[in-house]
């Protein structure tokens, strides 16, 4: 497999990669999150970028996430993942009278604040597998990812909790505040295959012409970094709330299955 940047300076590099944002918006006719991405990566000196959460909302892998591994750890229904460690957290274990150490107090009227991170989210081995064998996948998951490769959701919420007898409750999300958190930099051990927007082109300079697509090794974006040309930075999304019902919806829990031990909160198999 021939490396096309192999001989080209950071400068040339740099340039590439501009002209690969702007044709990314071209060639999808509205935002895209990745372009918008490298392009803050080459002209925002490294400052934190807070970007527009319409990027993730509604995209079904996020929602998915929330629903299957968030929600479940805030209704005690699946063990929370905190510094590499997993502990039964959430709803019952402050009905139960056990606060995480870096959690929030109850709130006056009853209802208790929390928040999770949980683990980062990556591409799905299926769809990476299907880029490198050139199949579409879905549009904005595609961009996503190329703009964030793996990245956190942290979500923060209220919760309140009825009491329904024999140590039931009727739990509700009065609030559900989630955003993305990452890191942008490059893996030297990666690349990618991307579509090339020098083909075609009868620029001198353009790399690779002949070629639809390229493979981009990313040692080379570090290349441009080391040169001052581009750097590294912080990024969040801004706060939204799911739209689907489901992730928010109410949910009775039965408490009789939990009980507290010196090591915190444990599950009892029924």
């Amino acid at each position: 497999m021939t490396d096309e940047f192999k001989t080209r300076s950071p400068k040339e590099v740099a340039e590439f990669l501009r002209h690969l944002a702007f044709a990314t918006e071209q060639g999808l006719g509205r935002k895209s999150l990745a372009a918008e991405m490298l392009l803050h990566w080459l002209n925002g000196n490294g400052c934190k970028k807070v970007f527009s959460s319409d990027f993730l909302k509604d995209v079904p892998l996020i929602d998915r996430y929330l629903m299957n591994e968030v929600r479940p750890v805030f209704l005690t229904q699946k063990k929370a993942v905190l510094i590499g460690h997993r502990i039964w957290g959430g709803i019952v274990a402050r009905i139960k009278g056990i606060m995480p150490t870096d959690g929030k107090p109850q709130l006056p009227d009853g209802r208790w604040p929390i928040n999770y991170e949980g683990s980062s989210i990556e591409m799905p081995m299926i769809d990476a597998a299907k880029l490198r064998l050139g199949i579409k996948i879905d549009e904005r998951e595609q961009d996503l990812f190329h703009a964030l490769h793996g990245f956190g959701l942290a979500t923060e919420v209220v919760m309140a909790a009825e009491p329904l007898g024999f140590e039931k409750y009727e739990v509700r999300f009065d609030r559900w505040l989630t955003r993305a958190i990452d890191r942008y930099h490059w893996n030297p051990g990666r690349r990618i295959v991307l579509p090339n927007p020098d083909f075609g082109s009868r620029d001198r300079s353009a790399i690779a012409p002949g070629q639809p697509v390229i493979t981009f090794h990313y040692r080379h974006a570090i290349r441009v970094e080391q040169a001052g040309l581009a750097h590294p930075f912080e990024s969040e999304s801004t706060e939204w709330t799911p739209s689907d019902p489901r992730i928010t919806a109410r949910a009775v829990i039965d408490t009789s299955r939990y009980f507290v031990t010196a090591d915190g909160l444990e599950y009892r198999q029924q």
